[in-house]
Order: structure tokens, then C-alpha cells, then sequence
């Protein structure tokens, strides 16, 4: 991108010249203003050629300067989040193998979707998310690409706000979370206290820690939730827990359970543990040689090491739990099957230090999308904008998080929604539009009709989750599903 003193000069050029020059010149700089927005829709601040300031002129350097490992592993970090907290509950609702074919499918499509992203920017010469959707589908594209960032940016950040309100009130008091209104009043003071001041920094760069922070703080939870296995009762302290999950504790594992309302609303617990779509591009744009077969070895290293985290929570939480996953509270959050102990504790609130320090990496992006749906591309970096948008960002999810009954709940309709838009329509739809400028060979027909099958199976999975979250509100059904899914 142009440095800023260019940009005024561009924009008062524009201003003074006539009306049909204006045009001219604005639709020939629109893909232009947007060819270095790699930083405005990147989630992770730790890689190493990200200047990310709003307003300034940052943009990915002509050739990247990250080695395929390191591109991996920041990959593998955009893909880990709190989606692995709600993966036991996800296999105790499904059963062993029918979680272990349902990861690998959604592992394997979203790596091949990750794939379509990498072939359309090179398609569309271009390595940025709303950019490609511009050369798809013009100034509609770019439009549309930033619609679908502000939902996925939205879900998320109402997921963690809903985090914090499960956890945060009995960490900071004994039995608060048994009151609503003291629940409501600590969560606002942590949003208000902690949260917004970090969300109106201009510069986010001094979060990259957060990035290895939060990793760390997965790998704590996905060891304690294995050794819990071989720990023996006394580690969890099931002698304290309530007669209902005692009897819970001791149900046979189950291989494969009856398809039922239950089964269907914990699978968007899956597919929203895997949605790093929006990251793809800014980290593909940094790698070393550029090649797109070697982003696809790195889209491929990065998502079976995540498949294998998340496999390894996902059955170790329900091997070592079993039913007591699928009930009040421990539903879509693993870290709460754990008793009030000082090392869980700590562990409950390492999470909820993650999550304040990965809000405000998740907001910026949404920021840059919400300014520019509003502003335009030329829409000019304001004190008065910045700080408005940031208020009802922070607001709007934080209210949205206060009426969200449980962790689950919001997976369920992050996953059915914005996260199948994300990880398999956008991609596939995006290929689908620029695909004619390739040559006409077998292989291309194959990614073609490929890319169409995605497309109709990410349609077909909307329509059957979202009408299912409709008919069966999450969580409502799942003690009936439990007792009759007996094999």
C-alpha cells in the first residue's frame, strides 16, 4: 500500500478532480487499497511481517519472510481456540468412531476449502481476503467477503464473552454464579474494566504474545483432560459430584450413538473448531517461496497436528467422563467437569487470561471489516470512528453473550451459521467464479466438481442444522437423547 502522504495526495487529487476522473480513478484504486489488507482480517498478531495499526500502511512485504514450519505453526494457532473445549461433549453426543469419522471428514474438507482459498488468490493475482472476493464478484465481493468476516469475528467474540460469563463469577466469588444479577455485574465490570481498553488500542502488536499464551494454555488443557484417564477418581474428586453425574460417570463408553436433535446440535461444535479461513491468505502471503503447493503442505501439517489435539480432548474428556459430558454444566465446556481445586482453578483462569488477550486480536479484525462496510475503502482512520465502532462491537457481543444460555448454545449457532459460510461456501463459491481462467485440464475439472460438491454439502449441512437448532433449542432435548441412546 501507498504510505499515508501518497494517500492524502491520491485522495485530494480525487476531490479536485471531476466527478467522471473521481470515478475513474476509484475503481482502478479499489483493488489497489485492498491488495495489502492481509494485516486488516489477520486474527494472529505474532507473525513476524504484520505491522497491524489502524490507519497506518502496513502491508505483507513483496516476498514473505516465514519458513514453512513457522507458517504451520501460526496456521495451527489460528485453528486452536475454545471450539476444543465443547469437542468431548461432541464425542460423547456422537460416540467414539462416529467422532473420529466426523473430525476427519471436517478436518479434510476444511483443509481442502483452505486449498480453493489459496487457488482463487492466485487466481485473482491477489492475497487478501476481501480482495479476492472483489476480483470474484466486484465491489459486491469485497462487500459480501466482509459481511461474512463481520459474522464469523461476531460469533467468536460473543463465544468468548459467553466464556467469560461461565467462569469469571465463581473466580472472583465463591457461589456468584448462582445469582444473576451478581453474574451480570461481574462480567460487565471485566468487559468494561479489562476488555475495552485493550480493544481501543490503535496498535495491537504488543499482543503478539497472546498468540503462544493461548497455545500453551490449550496444550495445559488437552494434557489435564488426558491424564485424567489414568489419575484415577480421586484426581476429579468424583466422590463430590451430584448422584446424577456420579451415575454418569460410570455409563459404557458408546462406539456410535443413535442420530437424534442432541447429536445434531453438537456437530457445529466441530465445524466452528476449525474455521481459520480468514487467516489463510495473510499467512500464505508471508510464506517464503509463495508456491501454493507449499501452502498446502502447511495447510496439511497445520491441520492434522490440530486434528490430533483435538481428537486427543475430544475422546480423553469423554473417555474420562463419559456421560457427565452431556450434562449441566460441563455441556460444550470441559473445563467445568473439574472440581474447585487450586490447580483447576488455575487452569479455568489461565483460559479466561487467553480469552481477555484474544478478544481484542479477534475485534480488530471485525473493526477494519464494520469500517470498511460503512466508510467505503477511501474511508479515512478517525478518533471518533474508531472508539464508536469499538463500542458497539464490544457491546453488542457482550449483551448478545448475557442472553446466550451456555457455551453450547453459541457453538451450536456459530457452527450451523457463520462458520459453514466461512469454511466451506465462501471458498467454494470464490473458486467457482474465477476457475475459467485456468487451463481446461482434468485436474482442473476435478477441482471444479469438487468445489461443487463442497458448495452443496456446506448448503445442505446450513439448512439441516440451523432448522434443527430451530426445532430442538440447543441443550433442551439432550437429557432424553442421553437415556435412550443406550448401545
Amino acid at each position: 500500500r501507498r504510505a499515508p502522504s501518497e494517500r492524502r495526495a491520491a485522495m485530494a487529487a480525487r476531490s479536485a478532480a471531476p466527478s467522471g476522473a473521481s470515478s475513474e480513478l476509484s475503481a482502478r484504486t479499489f483493488a489497489e487499497a485492498y491488495r495489502g489488507e492481509a494485516v486488516s482480517y489477520a486474527i494472529d498478531p505474532a507473525s513476524p511481517s504484520l505491522e497491524v495499526e489502524e490507519g497506518g500502511c502496513a502491508a505483507p512485504p513483496l516476498r514473505g519472510r516465514t519458513g514453512s514450519t513457522a507458517s504451520a505453526f501460526l496456521l495451527a494457532n489460528t485453528i486452536l481456540g475454545i471450539g476444543l473445549l465443547g469437542l468431548p461433549t461432541v464425542c460423547g453426543a456422537t460416540g467414539l468412531f462416529a467422532f473420529v469419522l466426523f473430525m476427519f471428514v471436517s478436518c479434510t474438507l476444511a483443509w481442502f476449502t483452505c486449498h480453493l482459498m489459496v487457488q482463487s488468490s492466485q487466481l485473482a493475482r491477489e492475497k487478501a481476503f476481501v480482495a479476492v472476493g472483489e476480483a470474484a464478484f466486484g465491489r459486491a465481493g469485497a462487500y459480501g467477503a466482509s459481511a461474512i468476516m463481520i459474522c464469523q469475528t461476531f460469533c467468536t467474540l460473543t463465544a468468548y464473552v459467553v466464556l467469560i460469563k461461565d467462569m469469571a463469577p465463581d473466580l472472583v466469588w465463591a457461589g456468584a454464579s448462582h445469582s444473576n444479577t451478581a453474574k451480570v455485574l461481574i462480567v460487565i465490570s471485566f468487559v468494561v474494566v479489562l476488555l475495552l481498553p485493550l480493544c481501543l488500542l490503535k496498535d495491537i502488536s504488543k499482543l503478539s504474545f497472546t498468540a503462544k499464551f493461548a497455545v500453551a494454555v490449550f496444550m495445559a488443557v488437552v494434557g489435564t483432560v488426558v491424564y485424567s484417564n489414568f489419575a484415577g477418581p480421586d484426581f476429579v474428586d468424583v466422590a463430590s459430584w451430584p448422584q446424577e453425574l456420579h451415575e454418569a460417570s460410570e455409563a459404557p463408553l458408546v462406539l456410535f450413538r443413535t442420530p437424534g436433535p442432541n447429536m445434531l446440535s453438537k456437530i457445529p461444535s466441530l465445524l466452528f473448531a476449525f474455521v481459520c479461513h480468514h487467516t489463510v491468505l495473510p499467512i500464505y502471503s508471508d510464506l517464503r517461496s509463495g508456491e501454493p503447493r507449499l501452502m498446502d503442505k502447511v495447510a496439511a501439517r497445520a491441520f492434522s497436528s490440530a486434528m490430533m489435539l483435538y481428537m486427543l480432548c475430544g475422546i480423553g474428556g469423554y473417555w474420562a467422563f463419559r456421560d457427565v459430558v452431556l450434562n449441566k454444566p460441563v455441556d460444550g465446556n470441559i473445563l467445568m467437569a473439574f472440581p474447585e481445586k487450586a490447580q483447576f482453578r488455575a487452569l479455568r483462569m489461565a483460559m479466561l487470561i487467553a480469552v481477555l488477550l484474544g478478544y481484542p486480536c479477534v475485534h480488530f479484525g471485525s473493526r477494519k471489516a464494520w469500517t470498511f462496510v460503512i466508510f467505503g475503502p477511501d474511508g479515512e482512520w478517525t478518533l471518533a470512528r474508531h472508539v464508536a465502532i469499538t463500542f458497539c462491537i464490544v457491546g453488542g457481543t457482550t449483551v448478545t453473550a448475557l442472553k446466550v444460555p451456555d457455551l453450547q448454545f453459541a457453538f451450536a449457532w456459530a457452527g450451523s451459521t457463520a462458520a459453514i459460510i466461512m469454511m466451506y461456501l465462501y471458498p467454494a463459491i470464490t473458486y467457482l467464479a474465477l476457475w475459467r481462467r485456468l487451463p481446461q485440464d482434468s485436474m482442473t475439472r476435478t477441482r471444479v466438481l469438487c468445489a461443487r460438491l463442497v458448495l452443496v454439502w456446506g448448503l445442505l449441512m446450513m439448512c439441516i442444522l440451523v432448522t434443527n437448532n430451530i426445532m430442538h433449542p440447543p441443550g433442551a432435548t439432550a437429557k432424553k437423547d442421553v437415556e435412550r441412546a443406550t448401545e
